[in-house]
């Protein structure tokens, strides 16, 4: 095969599996390994547990193939590498690879190794369509930095004066739930979240008054950035349909002319 034909050829190979048939049958195993990983830990499949663990090698042999046909039809190999997805590549599937084909496990055990092989879920974002909406929500969260990095001093402030407060409230009736401003800042995050966990909770008049107060105004510190990101997130698709709406105008002026 000459030169150009093998061009030719590592182009289109690289764009099936970055945008193609490739890149969607990576991201249908990437689904099906994850079903597999989640039976693995059921009880009710524990005697199906080697057919699982077969399928799970399979997968990570198709994995690893698919890691070094990035790397050849890749332009820029060693940026691909030393990218987000190159790292997730290599770490979710080389160690595996190598335990399977009998290298001892550089970790150890086979925790870390499972911990490693569970970054696969991230090679889905990895699609164009996807890739291109987190990018759009990174530009929205960093037009609004400014009033989330404001948000969150707020929010940690909120936080320790609840501590504060709570545990002089609860303190002398239940030394041991709140035995300290640090152990109250458990009930304060669960508070101001409005989670409320029900492991630890006021008793006193003044305790339920002032958890009611905080209560309320945790509903108000999630609607504020819920807000914020919303509008921001708007404010960037209004951007993109405006580029697109001028992009068809200069392509219809360009037909005319």
């Amino acid at each position: 095969m000459s030169k150009v034909g093998r061009k030719s050829v590592r182009a289109k190979l690289e764009k099936s599996i970055e945008d193609g048939i490739l890149g969607r049958l990576s991201l249908l195993m990437i689904i099906a390994y994850m079903v597999c990983f989640t039976l693995e830990t059921v009880p009710d499949f524990a005697e199906y547990i080697d057919v699982i663990r077969i399928i799970e090698n399979t997968f990570t042999i198709i994995f690893t193939a698919e890691y070094v046909l990035r790397i050849t039809v890749s332009k820029k190999p060693i940026r691909y590498c030393l990218s987000f997805f190159g790292l997730v590549d290599f770490l979710s599937t080389i160690p595996a690879m190598l335990v399977l084909v009998g290298v001892p496990n550089p970790f150890g055990g086979a925790t870390v190794l499972r911990i490693l092989r569970v970054l696969r879920i991230f090679k889905i974002f990895r699609s164009k369509k996807m890739n291109s909406a987190l990018q759009e929500i990174g530009r929205a969260l960093a037009d609004i930095k400014n009033d989330l990095v404001v948000f969150g001093v707020g929010v940690l402030l909120m936080l320790y004066l609840s501590a504060v407060g709570i545990y002089y409230f609860e303190h002398d009736a239940q030394p041991e739930s709140f035995s300290s401003i640090p152990a109250a800042m458990w009930w304060a995050v669960a508070t101001l979240t409005t989670v409320g966990y029900g492991d630890a909770y006021p008793i006193t008049t003044g305790g339920k008054v002032f958890t009611g107060c905080i209560t309320l105004v945790g509903v108000g510190l999630v609607a504020i950035p819920t807000s914020l990101i919303t509008a921001a997130i708007t404010k960037q698709r209004e951007k993109r349909n405006i580029r697109k709406r001028e992009k068809q105008r200069d392509q219809a002026q360009r037909l005319e002319d």
